[in-house]
């Protein structure tokens, strides 16, 4: 016979999540503690490269790369870490919802949960992008909006801040289609 264990979901606050100490990489999203998928190498290029972009293009503003971002008080309480996060310099604390300025989350194979991670930030009025490595596009969405993003396609490009990233630069050149 065939025991059914109930899986068991503990709920934490902000707090109490940052003094967990978790193997491997996580983030709150929730209330509820997610593991974080291992970067490949498209994610890892992608990131890089936006990040050392936007760095360059926004000297006086913190760009953060895979770190958390609080945001309380829509659907429960989250730490997520997205790719980035361009924020108004927060020496000694963590960004807020208020504080954070734009996001960006870099998929390949967690797209689903990106786009609700993309929900949470828009909500709580941070607009956001998600880079679909797997469909080689942008997908842009406003702060405040839950409507379909606005796509940016190969050979297109997009607004981040002021800044123009091109879509192609995204992309290593020999995993294009």
């Amino acid at each position: 016979m065939i025991q059914v264990t109930k899986r068991v979901r503990h709920i934490f606050t902000v707090e109490e999540y940052m003094g967990l100490q978790l193997a491997g990489r996580t983030e709150l999203v929730e209330g509820t503690v997610y593991d974080v998928s291992p970067r490949n190498d498209p994610h890892r290029f992608a990131v890089n490269f936006l990040t050392k972009t936007l760095q360059i293009a926004l000297p006086n503003l913190t760009v953060q790369a895979q770190d958390a971002v609080f945001i309380d008080g829509w659907k429960g309480k989250n730490a997520p870490e997205p790719d980035i996060a361009v924020v108004q310099d927060q020496a000694r604390q963590h960004p807020t919802a208020e504080t954070t300025l734009v996001i960006i989350e870099v998929s390949d194979t967690t797209l689903q949960d990106d786009r609700s991670k993309v929900e949470l930030y828009t909500m709580a009025g941070i607009p956001s992008f998600i880079v679909n490595i797997r469909g080689q596009i942008v997908e842009e969405y406003a702060a405040g909006s839950v409507t379909e993003p606005q796509a940016h396609l190969l050979g297109g490009s997009f607004e981040a801040l002021g800044i123009i990233i091109h879509v192609d630069d995204l992309f290593e050149k020999d995993l294009r289609k």
